[in-house]
């Protein structure tokens, strides 16, 4: 992934943030390159946004908060993804954003800086766009129906597919360092955070995963762990990581 070259912003920003970084961000028709720390509320959900997002390092989650006052992660960003943020209707942010990891960010408060001050991003946008759209297409037909050693095994090939892709590993994955707990993923995978601890157990016990404990598994095998998935590796990477993050 090629970091994005743009003019440098100083300065603290406004807005309120939670953790130990800056605060969230308000748009004010200038580019953003920003750091957060790990918890670090970006956007809030609702609330004005700006139009979108770039990741040049770190783990962004994208979450939703149902009636009941539930958050629940929906999406995870990671280095090279762009994601736009505002509803289709108004300027206001359809996600809560915050930082999983110490994070870098570039923030684009309007459309039309896209084109105008950084060649290439558009590019980006779109192919990350069409990655998120076939993420998608994979989790909801599982989320539907699937068992849940299906669902997580799924997740955590996908998972392991696109931090190969971010250079976040060395080599083929053998080994995945996710930046979530238990429950987070079970957000993914709408499951508990028993029921993933005991699905982990399962696909242990199977030798498809080494270990059970988030953040740090081992995948010895990542055909079985597909096959578990009921996808195929290749067409998975196809589907989900553009040409930008594959080479």
């Amino acid at each position: 992934m090629t970091a994005i070259s743009m003019p440098e912003r100083t300065g603290t920003g406004t807005g309120t943030g939670t953790g130990t970084g800056t605060g969230a961000i308000e748009g004010d028709g200038d580019l953003v390159r920003r750091n957060f720390a790990t918890g670090t509320q970006i956007v809030a959900e609702g609330e004005p946004a700006f139009h979108a997002i770039c990741v040049e390092r770190g783990w962004l989650g994208l979450s939703k908060t149902i009636n009941t006052g539930k958050t629940l992660i929906v999406d995870l960003l990671l280095p090279g993804d762009t994601a736009r943020l505002r509803m289709a209707g108004a300027a206001r942010s359809l996600y809560e954003v915050r930082s999983l990891a110490p994070s870098h960010v570039i923030c684009i408060p309007d459309a039309h800086h896209i084109a105008a001050r950084l060649p290439g991003v558009a590019e980006r946008l779109h192919a990350s766009e069409r990655a998120a759209r076939a993420r998608w297409a994979e989790r909801m037909p599982r989320l539907g129906w699937a068992a849940a050693d299906m669902r997580i095994a799924y997740l955590l090939l996908e998972l392991a597919l696109r931090t190969e892709a971010a250079g976040l590993t060395r080599g083929p994955v053998g080994h995945l360092s996710l930046p979530l707990t238990q429950a987070q993923l079970g957000e993914m995978a709408g499951l508990s955070a028993v029921h993933v601890c005991r699905t982990l157990q399962t696909l242990c016990a199977a030798g498809l995963i080494g270990g059970t404990f988030l953040p740090a598994l081992d995948l010895p095998d990542l055909p079985g762990l597909a096959a578990r998935a009921g996808i195929d590796i290749d067409d998975l990477r196809n589907s989900i990581i553009h040409k930008d993050r594959s080479t």
